[in-house]
């Protein structure tokens, strides 16, 4: 299912590609902002993983296994009932703007497989809002080649290996 997914995204985005280099520069920008758009989307089929941090806190907020819940279920009183998005936050461990850094560096005509494999890196992490201003601090927030590296320089330590998350559907959002 997810590689499907992937391979629908990875199409799309090569579509979108083509057709920006068709309009030689007109709507560029437009289009740049849809390819990201299209990468920022494959968080609904990434592996979500919890800082330790994140953890403690929603074992106290009587919350079970934040990775059961999706970016739509934070403020929602039946989901996270975090209200103004205040104490956790859905970061990208491969960031959005990484990724597609690395889809353009492909060359003027990348194939779909080659745009599946980049998109393929996208993991979630729930993390805190404190964590991910420590992440900002240290300029590791957006442009980040090594995403392992920048949570350990700034502290942050993850609940679980990589290989045990998977995503896990939302009860609410599928």
């Amino acid at each position: 299912m997810v590689d499907e997914v992937l391979s629908v995204f990875a199409e799309t985005i090569a579509h979108l590609i083509e057709a920006r280099d068709r309009l030689k520069g007109r709507a560029f920008r437009s289009y740049d902002e849809l390819i990201s758009l299209a990468v920022r989307k494959v968080d609904e089929v990434a592996p979500v993983n919890v800082s330790e941090a994140a953890a403690k806190r929603a074992g106290e907020l009587g919350l079970k296994d934040l990775r059961r819940y999706c970016w739509f279920c934070q403020p929602q009183k039946r989901g996270m009932n975090d209200l103004g998005r205040e104490t956790f936050h859905w970061e990208h461990f491969a960031t959005v703007s990484e990724m597609t850094r690395e889809i353009y560096s492909l060359g003027e005509k990348p194939s779909t497989a080659s745009i599946a494999t980049v998109l393929s890196q996208a993991r979630i992490v729930w993390i805190l809002k404190s964590e991910n201003a420590r992440l900002g601090e240290a300029k590791a927030g957006s442009r980040r080649a090594n995403p392992a590296e920048a949570y350990e320089r700034v502290g942050i330590a993850l609940k679980h290996d990589w290989a045990e998350c998977v995503r896990i559907p939302c009860k609410w959002h599928g």
